[in-house]
């Protein structure tokens, strides 16, 4: 990737306070008014320079943009057919989130004719989909990048109305775009980033990754946004509900005389059911990322924070500023599957020993996050919930330890988590060898 140069530490705060000198203006006469003309004119010279830079910072981006284009197998894929949009033809409601450079908003209108192409996409999209095989503060959760946190927001819906009217429809959607209060630095970043994530999604097609709708006409642009399917859920949530699924089914226990008439056999079908769900849920996201590892892209990311449910309950994995697309010349020896990566990538509770420790790393780093979050869906508390930054670092990246293992597990689940938590990569199973597992333990 190209670099970003350093810009000048220069806003249009800076260039608004000349006029300030203003102030006097009555009290100094004519000398002052040809000291506000000057200032005037200065105000408007940097405003003029600061348009420049801008610019200039833009025609940068794009041409990083362009260079990971170049190399990349993805974006060279032919994508699939996405509308491009105005800020005009969408009117965005309140925000459902913000972070570390863009903020996701509900919609609340479309344009009448950005409805329709995006409706006429959407059904062709979901047809063909049909087809397809299924396939208290502590420091750690804090998500650790190249570029610093990322994003981890659920997307937002988006809607428009000078030309249309509020329309049910703009619900399905999520507008994200770069929040209105970064900094030139971290502007230029977040755009890249993403710029690199609409393009990631253009070309990536699965049912268990979340779906690009829309994006506007400049990739880079300060302007740019994505708009995104609506998902339900967020897997967060999902733990509560479950949690307090187990709660209703632990206040009504069976009697002896309920279990005489087979109340212990209804039990047991409902605790399948809720068992089922979850792994169903695991299933979504396993295969997703197998899918992703297919075409060499490593997530890094993965978290509940990052999965979420549809209104049709198909598990989604989303964010992907900060995945990665592997290249030979990043392997550090042929036949391995380990490359030269950004090193304490990710978020910290999910994160791989190798990954933490700056070492080469690769597919398997993801493995690493996958059954982490299989332990958190069985256990439904999160990993190391009662350790802060210093302690995880100690007994899980020093003393290479792990969360406990209950017992009355299913042992295909125990296997999966204990392999999947070796520290010697190599031993780690691949996601298409945890699918099988997965499938095979609902089956």
């Amino acid at each position: 990737m190209a670099s970003i140069p350093q810009t000048i530490n220069r806003s249009f705060v800076e260039a608004a306070k000349s006029s300030e000198r203003s102030s006097n203006f009555f009290s100094s006469g004519t000398s002052v008014c040809s000291s506000f003309s000057t200032d005037t004119t200065v105000s408007s010279r940097r405003i003029d320079l600061l348009r420049e830079e801008r610019r200039l910072q833009q025609e940068k981006i794009r041409d990083c943009f362009k260079s990971l284009e170049s190399e990349s197998r993805v974006f060279q894929r032919r994508a699939s057919k996405i509308v491009s949009a105005t800020n005009e033809d969408i009117q965005t409601d309140r925000i459902m989130g913000v972070g570390s450079f863009s903020k996701v908003c509900s919609v609340r209108r479309m344009s009448m004719n950005f409805q329709n192409e995006v409706g006429s996409q959407c059904s062709s999209r979901c047809s063909s989909r049909q087809r397809e095989p299924q396939t208290e503060y502590d420091g750690l959760d804090d998500e650790i990048s190249l570029y610093s946190k990322r994003d981890t927001e659920l997307p937002i819906d988006t809607s428009f109305r000078s030309i249309g009217t509020e329309d049910s429809n703009a619900k399905h959607y999520v507008m994200k775009q770069l929040r209105d209060d970064l900094s030139k630095e971290m502007r230029m970043v977040g755009s890249l980033h993403l710029a690199k994530e609409a393009r990631f999604l253009e070309g990536l097609r699965h049912p268990n990754i979340t779906s690009i709708y829309s994006k506007g006409e400049m990739p880079g642009s300060v302007n740019f946004f994505i708009v995104q399917e609506k998902l339900h859920i967020c897997l967060e949530k999902c733990f509560r509900q479950w949690n307090n699924q187990n709660a209703v089914m632990n206040r009504n226990a069976p009697t002896v005389a309920s279990l005489r008439k087979g109340g212990r056999r209804g039990r047991s079908q409902i605790k399948n059911v809720i068992f089922n769900e979850r792994i169903d849920v695991l299933i979504g996201v396993a295969s997703a990322l197998e899918f992703l590892h297919r075409n060499k892209i490593i997530f890094r990311d993965l978290k509940p924070g990052n999965v979420g449910i549809g209104y049709d309950s198909t598990p989604k994995i989303f964010d992907f500023g900060i995945a990665k697309e592997l290249k030979e010349r990043y392997r550090v020896e042929a036949g391995k599957d380990l490359f030269h990566l950004t090193s304490d990538c990710g978020t910290r509770r999910y994160m791989a020993p190798e990954v933490y420790w700056g070492e080469p790393y690769g597919l398997s780093a993801d493995v690493f996050c996958f059954v982490t979050l299989v332990w958190e869906v069985m256990m439904l508390i999160p990993p190391y919930k009662n350790m802060n930054k210093s302690e995880h670092e100690n007994y899980v990246f020093v003393k290479n330890k792990r969360p406990a293992i209950k017992r009355s597990w299913k042992k295909q689940i125990k296997t999966l988590i204990l392999k999947g938590w070796q520290k010697d990569t190599s031993k780690r199973p691949t996601m298409n060898d945890a699918v099988k597992v997965l499938q095979k333990i609902k089956s």
